[in-house]
């Protein structure tokens, strides 16, 4: 997980017919260099449909602390801002 990004776009028509259930991290980090501002790290996970709600919820505990670690252990000082 550390050092990969999800960068698929699902598309969703409001108000959705089925159910949708999130779960989201997120760390903050100053930036470096003395110039004001943070920035945002995040990790986020959803299910669609009471089914697919139901087995997210109920695996939750299990890949939870995983994300986080991962988040945690993300190399944040790797990004600096450009003027």
């Amino acid at each position: 997980m550390p050092g990969t990004a999800n960068r698929h776009a699902i598309p969703i028509k409001w108000p959705h017919p089925k159910l949708v259930v999130e779960w989201n991290a997120y760390r903050y980090v100053p930036l470096k260099g003395g110039k004001p501002g943070v920035v945002l790290h995040g990790i986020s996970r959803r299910a669609y449909g009471e089914g697919d709600a139901k087995k997210f919820l109920t695996s939750l505990k299990d890949w939870c602390s995983d994300a986080k670690n991962a988040l945690n252990g993300f190399n944040a000082s790797a990004i600096s801002p450009r003027p």
